[in-house]
């Protein structure tokens, strides 16, 4: 099995150690000690759904920051 792995580089306010290893089908996430066999499929549904949150939420954060200036 072919393997190549590569870091992901994270906020370094957040204190976590995070990095994904790909392989040739498959992607391992590695959140502090806890690591999560994913293959194609699942990791792009997470991705989407994890990029939709973060979306929302800074649509909201946005919306009250324009609050405010009014």
């Amino acid at each position: 099995m072919t393997r190549i792995t590569r870091k992901i580089e994270i906020d370094k306010r957040t204190k976590r150690r995070i990095s994904v290893s790909t392989h040739k089908t498959q992607c391992i996430l590695h959140f502090d000690q806890v690591d999560i066999k994913m293959k194609l499929p699942e990791a792009k549904r997470i991705a989407i759904e994890l990029s939709l949150a973060v979306e929302i939420i800074n649509d909201r954060k946005s919306k009250k920051e324009e609050l405010r200036i009014i």
